[in-house]
């Protein structure tokens, strides 16, 4: 239950709007939330009142204290990323002193070259001997004076496209979710986090996965709304020293930009963090590249479907039978053209339905709706069946009035 408190929530609105701890509201925020425990009690009476509460009031006080609690730090997190949106300026200043470095070496340069050259011709170097010329003398000075800026430059060897190569997408969760290699292979990947807007602009962040967690109080969400895919897990991302759950759908379909790729490298730098290798790069782009020729073993299929079958709590009501009939003909096709991929994705969705036909029984939550709905049947089959008996004695008790009132008409 402690991983519940650093999930990130689906909604935007607590993370559209500046925050300062300065604030009192922030710190009554801060407060309040401090004075839970890791199971969301205050103390031990605080813990006996809540278990004399029916279970669903209190669960419900117990899911709002935890949403209290992931608002404040969803506040905490955006606050962190905002405060670091004036990196840039950083880094503009510092080009121009590096600018300006190189212009005093450059000149350092010629003086030494010209003191050299006015030496040679006074005097010549005996046997044997080393002359340290100008230019071997500069570079062992820019060696020693600029280490640490050429060291920069290595890291800086990672451009837009390298993370791009490596970038996941709301789409590929979708697909990847319930496959086996799902956490080996994200972990290492980026993905474009947003985390709100800010003077009316969209704002998305570079972030690195660096985990994959199922908490305890997650509700299943859609991934995308286009796919219809649900799921419980989360990702943990890293920006620098910012380390958080978010759910995957608000990680954003769309490309990396320069200017989003500027301010991640200018904070991995200021915060001393190492950007990752090109080797790293390429090794985590030849994995992902092979998600696409993954084949699904039958043990599998039959770990996605029943996860997907845990994670809907029963069987779904739908026409299964009518769905199975136009897979199989969709299927026969794709075999026919020789898309294997196709016929792979038709094969994993009857395997499910399948399951889904044979299954005999219901879980307990639809097991008591069923009980009540057939226990109002027979109530209403038995009050229709009383109802009819007293119109029958009713009719039989009245009948010769009946046939004095047909004959009063004629």
């Amino acid at each position: 239950m402690p991983q519940q408190r650093n999930i990130g929530r689906s909604t935007t609105s607590p993370r559209r709007g500046g925050y300062s701890e300065e604030d009192g509201e922030g710190n009554d925020r801060r407060r309040d939330t401090d004075e839970f425990d890791s199971e969301l009690y205050h103390d031990e009476d605080d813990r006996d009142r809540l278990e004399n509460l029916v279970e669903l009031d209190r669960e419900r006080i117990l899911a709002e204290r935890a949403e209290k609690i992931q608002h404040h730090k969803d506040l905490e997190a955006v606050q962190l990323m905002i405060n670091l949106e004036d990196v840039s300026s950083t880094r503009r200043s510092s080009r121009t002193k590096d600018t300006k470095k190189k212009g005093d070496l450059e000149e350092l340069k010629r003086r030494r070259a010209q003191k050299n050259q006015s030496q040679r011709t006074k005097a010549s170097p005996e046997p044997g001997e080393h002359v340290t010329t100008g230019d071997e003398d500069d570079m062992s000075y820019e060696e020693d004076e600029n280490g640490e800026r050429n060291k920069d430059d290595d890291s800086e060897d990672i451009t837009l496209d390298d993370i791009r190569d490596i970038q996941l997408t709301r789409h590929q969760f979708s697909d990847w979710v319930y496959k086996p290699f799902f956490e080996e292979f994200v972990v290492g990947s980026f993905v474009r986090l947003h985390i709100g807007l800010q003077n009316g602009k969209q704002i998305y962040r570079v972030c690195e996965i660096v985990g994959v967690e199922v908490p305890e109080r997650v509700q299943p969400y859609l991934i995308d709304a286009n796919d219809k895919v649900k799921t419980n897990k989360v990702l943990r991302l890293k920006h620098a020293d910012a380390v958080k759950c978010w759910q995957m759908n608000i990680i954003s379909n769309g490309k990396f930009e320069q200017s989003e790729f500027d301010r991640w490298t200018v904070t991995m730098k200021i915060k001393k963090f190492d950007l990752p290798t090109k080797e790293a790069i390429m090794k985590k782009k030849d994995q992902i590249k092979s998600a696409d020729s993954y084949i699904l073993s039958e043990q599998d299929v039959d770990t996605m479907v029943k996860q997907k079958q845990t994670l809907r709590g029963g069987i779904e009501p739908l026409n299964l039978l009518t769905e199975k009939t136009t897979l199989v003909t969709q299927k026969n096709l794709a075999v026919a053209q020789g898309n294997y991929k196709d016929v792979q994705t038709y094969t994993l969705r009857l395997a499910e339905i399948d399951r889904m036909l044979s299954e005999t029984s219901r879980p307990p939550k639809q097991d008591t709706w069923a009980r009540v709905n057939e226990r109002n049947r027979l109530k209403n089959l038995e009050d229709s069946r009383r109802a009819e008996e007293e119109a029958r004695k009713s009719k039989k008790g009245s009948s010769i009035y009946n046939i004095m009132d047909k004959y009063t008409y004629i």
